[in-house]
């Protein structure tokens, strides 16, 4: 006796969800420049100040490629400590959430 009220419902559910769906992948597709960017701006910021640099002759090219690689390994360190946490923040806090009722 309900079934087309039922059918009806879980039709609205299955539309808004894919609504729902669409909408982050769009934000994620936006997004994920901005994280490429926000992850490797340091080099990106480093050659291209290095660069300006080399280019004034205040600096000599191989001294931009050493520049760019203590950049890149100063700030390797951050992101390893990053995704650390963040691993630890998804495999341990959330059971924990879960186990505490929240």
């Amino acid at each position: 006796a309900r079934e087309p009220t039922e059918a009806t419902t879980f039709a609205h559910f299955l539309a808004v969800h894919d609504h729902l769906q669409e909408r982050g992948a769009m934000i994620y597709r936006l997004l994920q420049p901005l994280r490429a960017m926000l992850e490797h701006g340091v080099e990106i910021g480093s050659l291209w100040y290095g660069g300006t640099l080399a280019l004034r002759g205040d600096m000599q090219f191989g001294e931009l490629a050493s520049a760019v690689l203590i950049a890149q390994s100063a700030f390797d360190g951050a992101r390893y400590a990053r995704a650390t946490a963040c691993a630890v923040s998804a495999n341990a806090l959330g059971p924990l959430t879960q186990m505490a009722g929240c």
